[in-house]
């Protein structure tokens, strides 16, 4: 059976609403709210309809992060905080140290944007961690009317639920 037939016999959701996103964010990674205001840096970023942002988080319990990133991502975080060390860069500005924080897997954040207030319409994750990014995928869902295979939403939602063991 494929993952196309898989996912229509198991009768998941297409999609959840903002207070199930919300409440699955804290609750599942112990994700923390933060203003809106806190990313007026990416004002102008083209990805980003910052006029649709509404809610925002970050992840930054060493325990719930080391237990989402899988080991190529953990060796990449070494890898980078290795450069560090060796380059000796330590007198970083609050934005460089954010960065830093995130490319060395002390943090997450999470931006999610909403068109309609009720379900997220698109997201953006700083920081690698596939773990949350397939489930940002799946939280997200997909519209039914998308739900044919070949349609690339269609089948990275699939393989995001596939992944994260919905369909096994």
């Amino acid at each position: 059976m494929n993952l196309d037939q898989k996912y229509k016999e198991s009768k998941l959701p297409f999609n959840h609403s903002l207070k199930e996103v919300d409440q699955f964010l804290k609750e599942k990674y112990s994700a923390i709210e933060l203003s809106k205001d806190y990313f007026k840096y990416i004002i102008n970023d083209p990805y980003v309809n910052f006029n649709n942002v509404i809610k925002c988080y970050k992840i930054d319990d060493a325990t719930i992060l080391d237990e989402l990133f899988n080991d190529r991502e953990k060796e990449m975080h070494v890898v980078v905080s290795n450069f560090f060390n060796e380059e000796g860069i330590i007198n970083l500005d609050d934005n460089a140290l954010l960065n830093k924080n995130i490319q060395v897997g002390n943090l997450l954040h999470i931006i999610l944007e909403s068109d309609n207030g009720e379900k997220i319409t698109s997201f953006t994750l700083q920081g690698e961690c596939r773990k949350v990014r397939n489930q940002l995928i799946i939280l997200k869902g997909v519209i039914p009317e998308d739900c044919i295979p070949g349609n690339v939403d269609y089948d990275m939602y699939l393989q995001s639920l596939w992944e994260e063991g919905y369909l096994n």
